[in-house]
């Protein structure tokens, strides 16, 4: 009978991981923050990981004029007038969060 040992995680990976993990929540944070609903949420996040509008559509087996519908919710909740000022709202947004969770030891 063979004892297999448990296979052990690499650490790179473990962080990289963990680092995303992190990174969503940061961003799940902001996104409440304009009461951004689940489908808003999700292009939203694809729209800061620099996807098209096309490829939005693809990924999510939307109609194009659809994702273009919930990108303009999404503008109009934060604020924003395009993409470049969306990215650098929620960016700051998780800086802000970053240095208050600095600031408590966190």
């Amino acid at each position: 009978m063979e004892y297999h040992q448990p296979r052990q995680e690499d650490p790179d990976r473990l962080h990289a991981t963990n680092v995303v993990k992190e990174l969503m929540s940061l961003r799940d944070c902001a996104f409440a923050e304009y009461r951004l609903n689940q489908r808003e949420r999700q292009i939203a996040n694809r729209l800061l990981d620099g996807e098209t509008n096309a490829l939005i559509a693809q990924h999510l087996f939307l109609s194009l004029s659809c994702v273009k519908y919930h990108i303009r919710n999404v503008y109009k909740k934060t604020g924003c007038a395009n993409k470049t000022a969306f990215c650098e709202t929620i960016h700051k947004g998780i800086d802000r969060r970053v240095s208050a969770l600095s600031a408590t030891g966190e």
